[in-house]
């Protein structure tokens, strides 16, 4: 297990806080906020909340912990079919403490205090992107998260000791795939954080994509993530939003940028996150001197989204593409989500991936 250090820290932190929209504000012409925001325990009530002195245990701290109020797990898939066609899959999981009734004698004590939403996203140049979000209660086999593993209403992440297991699909697309840690877990504990965390950040994954009667070999390599404590809800009108980027490089670079920007399309954006070397190193991102530049832009579900970016750090400069360009979702939190390729020189060398971008829908025109 690796501990990540200084802005390494903040990055893993950034990353927890900006997914799934749950930095983000109500549009200013919607009519409502995010409808289960109301439902939602802001603090959750009787319950402990994180415990001091922290140290990353697995397989347990896969599961659950209901001490927190809300709980993020996230795994991308950076694939390729027998004829190299890129494929992306994501599996989205997010566990949120329910508000207590207002009259706790009258509630049963079997009712469930956990809601779970997730979402399955699938980009296939040749299909296009499929993509679902699903809501359920805690409740035994349909909706839960344990250190054997995740479901969600017949999706299903589970943790074996030999090799993790995701099963999961939208329609007549199904993906079933066999993920390995290529490396140790990056755990994110920074004193007075309010979350802890961890990353794998390279997996080897393989497996099959069914479509109808069709059956597609598929390999590559997977990032995963885990974050809990108090992380915001959705409809909370955070003043910052997140856009996030997650790549893996042939190289062996693994690299996770946040950039954070004002939700009402104001000022400057920042950067930070960190890069793990091919041997394992692991170093924090310098926001001085690490240039984000927008390139390119999707005109699509009513924004205009930056979908194209030129990277730049260390020594590495990298123009970042989408392998599809509608890759805009309509969940309860909308988002552009979906598969980007990188390609570009580090020292002079060539150098190219595969990679998530993630992008929120506030502050876009």
């Amino acid at each position: 297990m690796r501990t990540a250090v200084g802005l390494g820290v903040l990055g893993l932190g950034a990353v927890a806080l900006a997914f799934w929209g749950l930095m983000s504000a109500p549009p200013s012409d919607a009519p409502a906020p995010d409808p289960m925001a109301g439902l939602l325990a802001q603090e959750a009530p009787g319950r402990p909340g994180l415990a001091p002195g922290w140290s990353l245990d697995l397989p347990a701290d896969h599961g659950a912990h209901p001490d927190a109020p809300s709980e993020l797990w996230h795994l991308s898939a950076h694939l390729e079919g027998p004829d190299g066609v890129p494929l992306g899959v994501q599996f989205n999981l997010a566990r949120l403490a329910l508000a207590a009734p207002a009259d706790p004698g009258a509630t049963p004590d079997w009712m469930a205090r956990d809601l779970f939403r997730g979402h399955v996203i699938l980009a296939d140049p040749a299909r296009g992107v499929m993509a679902e979000e699903r809501l359920a209660r805690a409740m035994a086999g349909v909706a839960g998260a344990d250190g054997d593993g995740l479901r969600l209403d017949g999706w299903s992440l589970r943790f074996a000791p030999e090799a993790w297991v995701l099963e999961a699909g939208t329609g007549d697309t199904q993906i079933a795939l066999t993920l390995t840690p290529a490396r140790p877990a990056l755990a994110a504990d920074a004193e007075g954080a309010p979350f802890h965390g961890y990353a794998f950040t390279r997996m080897t994954a393989q497996g099959h994509l069914r479509n109808g009667g069709a059956e597609l070999p598929v390999r590559g390599t997977a990032w995963f993530e885990h974050a809990w404590g108090a992380l915001p809800i959705p409809g909370g009108g955070a003043a910052v939003v997140s856009d996030r980027l997650q790549l893996q490089l042939d190289d062996g670079t693994d690299l996770s940028l946040v950039r954070s920007r004002r939700a009402d399309g104001g000022g400057r954006a920042t950067l930070e996150g960190f890069a793990i070397d091919a041997a394992g190193d692991v170093r924090a991102i310098d926001p001085e001197t690490a240039q984000v530049a927008v390139t390119q832009h999707w005109d699509g579900a009513g924004r205009r989204w930056p979908v194209g970016w030129s990277v730049t750090l260390d020594g590495l400069a990298l123009e970042v593409t989408p392998v599809i360009d509608a890759q805009a979702h309509d969940f309860m939190a909308p988002l552009w989500s979906g598969l980007v390729r990188a390609e570009g020189r580090r020292d002079g060398q060539p150098v190219q991936g595969h990679a998530t971008l993630t992008l929120d829908a506030e502050g876009l025109e």
